[in-house]
């Protein structure tokens, strides 16, 4: 069995549409599994695979943006030869992904969903990730615990899949978002359907705006969910039911 085999649960289905859906840094395929089973049950074809260096935390620094977009890449060309559009849908830095295949495939893909996509993160954790990071990088730290620096609404410790930021990973993963996401929005000529919490705990809300703003999508759209929390999990059945059901609806129609 291949790493790729090893990483990635993909669900083949029949009704000629494919989604990837992928997780965010620091998370794994459980974030994304309601996402995942709601499309396995529209008879989606769905891959969802395990970043790497995610499945072993520890582990997580080895690997830089470069290493999961070109797992993004063996995802959306499996998908085009099983099915006859292809969409992505991203979960944070899972969205980011999403919009630089986006860019790069182009017409192949035929829609991108994002949900809290890291453009602009809110000023505390722009000041960590400019300042401190490159810091604590020169210094020679490799780890720095979220207890002692993270600080954000309803945060539960003991609910997080990995309890510590590796210091080089993040200077990778900011320097990514900040010179190349960016950028790469403008070339983006798939719908787009940008999903922000409202007042979100960890990303700027000029984010969502941002993306809808700078892509060439002739067909895209912002939906804010009434919540100020970057996890999307901790939004109720009511909403996440009304979420599912309005991402479905924007893909559906294309």
């Amino acid at each position: 069995m291949s790493l790729k085999d090893k990483i990635t649960t993909y669900s083949k289905g029949a009704n000629g549409r494919a989604v990837l859906v992928l997780h965010g840094f620091g998370s794994n395929p459980e974030e994304v599994s309601l996402i995942a089973d709601y499309f396995k049950k529209k008879n989606f074809t769905v891959s969802q695979p395990f970043l790497l260096g995610h499945d072993d935390y520890s582990k997580i620094g080895d690997y830089s943006p470069k290493d999961w977009l070109e797992q993004g890449r063996r995802e959306v060309r499996k998908l085009l030869d099983d099915a006859e559009k292809i969409f992505i849908i991203g979960v944070s830095f899972g969205g980011d992904l999403a919009l630089s295949l986006a860019a790069e495939f182009k017409e192949k893909i035929k829609g991108v969903v994002t949900l809290e996509a890291p453009i602009f993160f809110r000023k505390k954790y722009s000041f960590l990730l400019s300042f401190v990071q490159p810091f604590f990088q020169l210094l020679g730290v490799k780890i720095v615990r979220k207890r002692r620096w993270w600080h954000r609404k309803n945060y539960q410790p003991e609910l997080d899949k990995c309890p510590f930021f590796p210091v080089r990973a993040m200077g990778r993963l900011y320097r990514y978002m900040s010179n190349e996401v960016r950028h790469e929005i403008c070339s983006i000529v798939s719908p787009v359907f940008a999903v922000q919490a409202a007042d979100s705990d960890l990303i700027n809300p000029r984010s969502a705006k941002y993306i809808i703003d700078n892509v060439r999508s002739e067909k895209k759209e912002v939906y804010y969910l009434d919540t100020d929390n970057h996890d999307l999990n901790l939004l109720d059945e009511k909403g996440k039911i009304l979420m599912l059901e309005k991402i479905y609806r924007f893909i559906i129609g294309i």
